[in-house]
């Protein structure tokens, strides 16, 4: 889906003028004329092949080109005005009714809104290229972390696989590579699992301490709110504890703990489901106040939620996708504005 919704397709279109302005050949000359035709023409293709950069993923060229299509349309401001010394009042307000559509009125005021339009895109744009940026860096540990790991070095390789995955983990749902970016994440937390794998290679007798020490982990994780971290070393914790043997002398204390870490496993995720919540209903007022100010919905967001948000389905502006995003403006009753919601 194009996210340059200021310079679609449209960039080459406009409407033409009624009638061209008639002015006095005597006091503008015929090359301001042709360079204010210029300017105009350019600035709209550039912002047209600006467009088809951004889709093809050249976030760069695009920026480029869309710097150079603002600078043509700039000269146009500045031209424009000169071409009809008399009339310059014309110019002052674009959203003005005129009784006749002056051709450098309506391609100054053309240029305006691009101008505007193509500022916004280069700040997604720049947002685009720092995402980019991120992806790049994550590669970067990733391929650091294979080299620590052929080399043996356990510890290094651990530290650069979770870089990586942190990394990965703040690229943005919007980015065109936050599909790729998930799959590597899943991808890097099965290496990073090997790699533990081949650190701790714990005997029957020491998964005890083992799981001990990942317990340890998970208190850590859960006193700074990284939950699923936490849920994670929990479960690591349940599982070294299992695998203790009922002949080893700490069997019994190792049951016990199962029976904590999984009291302690339950809380945390209960915990990232009431967060979750939590932000879904967030997201859910956020929408509700936004739509307020829409009169055609105004009526239908007057009360709560009828039901707690369901995944998948996307009926109701507080639902979330598949992928766990709040469905808001996206929903059949956003759309539609009919439904049992609220």
């Amino acid at each position: 889906m194009l996210l340059l919704t200021g310079f679609l397709l449209a960039s080459l279109s406009w409407n033409q003028p009624q009638t061209v302005a008639q002015v006095q050949q005597t006091s503008v000359s015929v090359d301001a004329f042709f360079r204010f035709d210029k300017a105009f023409s350019e600035g709209m293709s550039l912002g047209s092949q600006a467009n088809t950069a951004y889709n093809q993923q050249d976030f760069a060229k695009a920026r480029s080109l869309l710097q150079e299509a603002i600078g043509r349309l700039e000269e146009v401001i500045q031209i424009a005005p000169t071409l009809l010394p008399g009339q310059r009042s014309l110019f002052d307000n674009c959203q003005a009714p005129r009784a006749v559509n002056f051709l450098e009125v309506d391609r100054y005021c053309q240029a305006q809104q691009r101008i505007a339009e193509y500022r916004r895109a280069l700040e997604q744009i720049d947002q685009q290229l720092g995402a980019s940026d991120t992806y790049n860096t994550a590669l970067q540990a990733a391929t650091q972390a294979v080299i620590f790991g052929q080399n043996q070095q356990w510890q290094q390789a651990e530290q650069a696989w979770e870089t990586a995955i942190r990394t990965l983990q703040t690229i943005p749902a919007q980015h065109p590579q936050y599909a790729l970016a998930q799959q590597k994440i899943i991808e890097y937390r099965q290496n990073l699992t090997l790699i533990r794998g081949r650190m701790n290679q714990p005997t029957a007798s020491s998964q005890y301490d083992a799981g001990i020490s990942s317990a340890r982990r998970a208190v850590e994780e859960g006193q700074q709110q990284n939950w699923q971290a936490a849920l994670n070393w929990w479960d690591s914790a349940i599982k070294h504890m299992q695998a203790v043997p009922p002949g080893d002398p700490r069997y019994s204390q190792a049951q016990a703990k199962v029976r904590e870490y999984r009291n302690n496993y339950n809380e945390i995720q209960k915990r990232i489901r009431l967060d979750a919540i939590a932000a879904a209903e967030r997201e859910r007022l956020r929408q509700q106040q936004t739509l307020r100010t829409t009169p055609s919905y105004s009526s239908s967001y007057s009360g709560g939620p009828r039901r707690a948000p369901r995944r998948g389905t996307c009926e109701c502006p507080y639902d979330l996708d598949s992928a766990g995003r709040q469905c808001g403006g996206r929903s059949s009753y956003s759309r539609s504005g009919r439904g049992n919601c609220y």
